[in-house]
């Protein structure tokens, strides 16, 4: 380049160093007008847009300034700062590691790009390999105070607190105004049980960087960890106020409700809160939320409680719905979107998977409201399918609203309801013509502006559907089931080998009450040398563990009879399932993707009915693969058939046998049967909407449902497999259909494979 070319770039670069961004990437942009592609202008305009937290617009520039100069390491460390805040912490990996390899060709160890790669690690939970980049980095640059921070924060993370908080007060020796080392010596302190130190320190920095939220959601942790749950709610939600889109907020929020052992004093803590700041919308959406472990509860006041928190935090906002930008035509191609999705591996995923990827795409577009910034393998398929995707995780609502609008979406899909950290306001401004809430946690918005809620009749039977804000409409199964198909081979029944039976349950301890251990321990009681396994993260906490036990002992079981299981790779997870003989569903809020996931490792559940959709969507699912008979009736029951099942091994060495099999031939995992019945609800509401706006379809009347011919030849499947799984014609029609899922393994599996005793 030219003499003026490099005299015109460093006068930028000057500009750039001083702070003046803005001059910058103008003199930046004129350059690059007069030297198109130029890779260098690329990636300094791509870090000003990531230094002004433009994420998307950043990763396209420094993306094309690889395309055009693909062996400069600063241009992928870069990439990785902008894909780690992101969240996609994988991708990053894969950017901090190219930009490794190119320093290290060059003989040169950057111990910056090598704490940047720690830090992604360490956000994966590969802490192995984190440990071993971050001590790398810090041996090689022990006076660098951003290395050496983030070797401190994974020290803490490895819970070496001395160690961690030695560095953190080294680092503030020497800089004692930094708010995010003082921030992290805070939570380091926190974590290691001094929570006054661990406040003193969060109040220093809040007097002096008062908009700066890290330290406020700091000190809400903390003062969780020592039991002032209403001060940490409230101090959560003033993180909120400050900027309702912390996502830290909102998911810690959950965490409060979903860790603590005492749900009762945890619900009154949020009831204290909600009375102390009765505006605090996301803050009563969570207690919305936790109706549903709530045993005092039924299904119409868990209902009420949803249509309580629009009446008082939506309604007055006085939200105008948007002017629509589509027209109605009754049978073109429909855009559906989808929001706010985990589009990455998660239990909820395997819920939706399905529709996302079978739905056809001659009739549907499929566009994504991504909230989350994670990406896997799933989010490569899931992208590869969508016609439209969207980052939304820092646009308010009214601009994601705006957004979806403009994007002409037909059907809107909710996926959260008011579990996590949902965006439901959005669904305030109509921003598309049809709203559906299902699968990610399918029970009711209270919104009225919600046009339908996906659900199936064991469910939300007949008698209930009036209950809700939104039309009921029902499915063969309230979930799908998207089969996987790397999953561990079935293991024999651990019975015929131990001598006694082993119940488990793996769902999340909210869900596993007092009332269901008092039930359990009944039930080991009357099964002698039985043995109880539980698996969730929770179990990874001593309280937790202490709580179960010390229940269990006082009803005369010894903790000799119980296992706890933390939490695992998703691998790791199903092959716990071998230690089993089959599971017990709890209550009041039963298990989800977690049954499906049992089943498909050919463990049944036994469940009890109850009276609220979450402590039936075990019932539904065990209908709708067709065993009814492991639906109980009544707590007596459900202990007296569990006792029954311990004494009946051949039975349970059968079912263990066909139980893969019968899923994939079931309504609610065979993707033509069940996206069949999807796509005709969609097209049903669409024409609906066409001819009045006004007004949706009538509620359903039956448990029958209308499908598609590929969807009628899979229900006929499904019958003739209940008739006769082994039958030869059998196995080669549910082949063919895994073969048009995709499923080539099972395919070949269950073409090949009988089930015969």
């Amino acid at each position: 380049m030219s003499k003026d070319f490099q005299q015109a770039l460093q006068a930028a670069i000057s500009l750039h160093q001083q702070g003046h961004l803005a001059s910058a990437a103008q003199h930046y942009q004129a350059l690059l007008q007069s030297h198109p592609g130029h890779p260098d202008l690329l990636h300094l305009l791509g870090v000003i847009a990531y230094q002004e937290r433009r994420l998307d617009e950043a990763q396209t520039l420094i993306e094309q300034a690889i395309t055009a100069h693909p062996k400069e390491a600063q241009y992928y460390s870069n990439l990785g700062n902008v894909l780690h805040d992101k969240q996609r912490f994988s991708d990053a990996v894969k950017a901090y590691v190219r930009a490794v390899g190119i320093d290290q060709q060059r003989g040169v160890d950057n111990p910056v790009v090598l704490c940047n790669l720690g830090n992604s690690l360490m956000s994966l939970g590969r802490f192995e390999e984190a440990t071993a980049v971050m001590e790398k980095a810090y041996q090689l640059s022990p006076d660098d105070m951003a290395v050496t921070a983030g070797y401190a924060r994974l020290l803490k993370v490895l819970k070496r607190y001395e160690e961690a908080i030695n560095l953190f007060v080294s680092l503030l020796e020497k800089d004692p105004s930094s708010p995010a080392l003082r921030t992290n010596l805070g939570n380091t302190l926190a974590d290691a049980g001094l929570h006054a130190e661990a406040l003193a320190q969060f109040s220093i920095v809040i007097d002096a960087h008062p908009d700066y939220l890290e330290p406020r959601y700091g000190r809400a942790l903390a003062l969780w960890n020592a039991g002032e749950i209403t001060a940490a709610l409230l101090q959560l939600q003033d993180c909120l106020d400050r900027d309702p889109m912390y996502a830290n907020a909102h998911h810690a929020m959950v965490a409060i409700l979903e860790g603590g052992t005492d749900l009762q004093a945890t619900l009154a803590g949020f009831a204290q809160a909600l009375h102390e700041h009765p505006r605090a919308q996301q803050l009563q959406s969570v207690l919305a939320y936790s109706t549903d472990f709530n045993p005092s509860m039924g299904a119409a006041e868990q209902q009420q409680v949803r249509k309580d928190w629009y009446a008082h935090q939506i309604v007055p906002l006085g939200i105008v719905p948007l002017a629509l930008k589509v027209t109605p035509e009754p049978e073109r191609k429909l855009r559906i979107g989808f929001i706010p999705g985990r589009f990455y591996r998660n239990a909820s995923m395997y819920a939706y998977l399905p529709v996302l990827l079978q739905l056809d795409p001659s009739q549907f577009e499929i566009w994504c409201y991504d909230g989350f910034f994670h990406a896997d393998q799933f989010t490569a398929d899931i992208q590869a399918r969508a016609t439209g995707w969207c980052d939304i995780g820092r646009m308010s609502d009214v601009e994601v609203a705006h957004r979806i609008r403009d994007d002409r979406i037909d059907i809107l899909i909710d996926l959260f309801a008011h579990a996590g950290a949902n965006r439901l306001p959005i669904y305030a401004y109509k921003p598309a013509p049809i709203i559906v809430t299902a699968w990610g946690h399918a029970n009711g918005t209270g919104m009225g502006c919600v046009d339908y809620l996906f659900s199936d009749p064991v469910s939300i039977p007949q008698e209930e559907v009036g209950l809700y804000a939104e039309h009921v409409h029902y499915l063969p199964c309230q979930l799908s089931f998207w089969l996987p198909e790397n999953a561990p081979e079935i293991s024999s029944l651990p019975m015929l080998k131990n001598g006694y039976v082993t119940f488990g349950c793996f769902n999340r301890m909210i869900k596993v009450s007092d009332a269901v251990l008092v039930l359990w321990a009944e039930l080991m009681r009357r099964v002698p040398n039985s043995r109880l396994v539980l698996k969730a993260a929770e179990l990874e906490e001593p309280s937790q563990r202490d709580r179960v036990t010390a229940l269990f002992a006082h009803h005369g079981i010894e903790p000799s009879r119980l296992t706890f299981h933390g939490a695992s790779s998703w691998f790791d997870h199903l092959e716990r399932y071998m230690e089993i003989d089959f599971a017990l569903d709890p209550f009041p809020m039963g298990g989800g993707v977690t049954t499906l996931d049992a089943l498909w490792m050919g463990i049944p559940v036994l469940c009890l009915r109850g009276n609220t959709l979450g402590q039936r969507i075990t019932s539904a699912i065990m209908t709708a693969i067709g065993l009814p008979e492991w639906v109980t009736q009544s707590s007596a029951d459900y202990v007296d058939q569990a006792v029954r099942l311990a004494n009946d091994p051949t039975t349970l060495s059968k079912l263990r046998r066909s139980l893969r099999m019968r899923m994939a031939a079931s309504p609610l995992a065979n993707p033509d049967y069940y996206v069949g019945c999807v796509a005709d609800a969609f097209r049903a509401f669409w024409r609906q909407w066409c001819v009045d706006p006004h007004t949706r379809l009538p509620q359903p009347q039956e448990a029958r449902f209308g499908v598609a011919a590929h969807a009628a030849e899979a229900d006929r499947l499904w019958q003739d497999f209940l008739v006769d799984p082994d039958a030869p014609s059998v196995r080669s029609r549910l082949a063919a259909s895994m073969y048009r899922a995709g499923k080539h393994v099972l395919a070949g599996t269950f073409s090949q494979h009988g089930h015969r005793d």
